[in-house]
């Protein structure tokens, strides 16, 4: 996260300071700003889920606008890049087009209580050993 936690305490409870240096501004937004403050409103940089510096190995933004269908440096914070870089890294197995189907228990194990997960993929079932297994949450399984 970027932004400026103390700037939004009137908004927010107090908290720790975010991670990053707010996003920088640019014409448009110092026009609203100026507009905004000669109005009686207060502005603040929103905290966004975006590299404003580098950080955790990813790269700062680079303002080129295309948040929307992918960052294609990784400064933008979404699982591709967070939750599912680390899990790559630990050596999870990421499968396409699977669900996890069930997740069987072994209450003895020490490193994970899933021992085994029996996952879909096009109407076949394939069952395998499971080192380490955190399913995203319930989901509805079609057959």
């Amino acid at each position: 996260m970027s932004g400026d936690a103390k700037a939004e305490e009137i908004w927010r409870p107090k908290g720790a300071p975010y991670p990053m240096p707010p996003m920088k501004t640019f014409r448009h937004g110092d026009v609203w700003k100026k507009g905004c403050e000669a109005a009686g409103i207060r502005m603040v940089p929103a905290a966004v889920g975006m590299n404003s510096t580098e950080f955790k190995g990813r790269p700062a933004c680079i303002y080129d606008g295309w948040c929307h269908v992918g960052c294609p440096i990784g400064a933008l914070a979404n699982p591709q890049v967070t939750y599912l870089a680390d899990a790559k890294k630990a050596g999870a197995e990421v499968r396409a087009l699977s669900t996890v189907a069930r997740v069987l228990t072994n209450a003895a194990a020490a490193r994970s209580p899933a021992s085994n997960i029996t996952t879909l993929r096009r109407k076949s079932r394939c069952r395998r050993r499971a080192w380490s297994c955190w399913p995203p949450g319930p989901r509805r399984i079609r057959a």
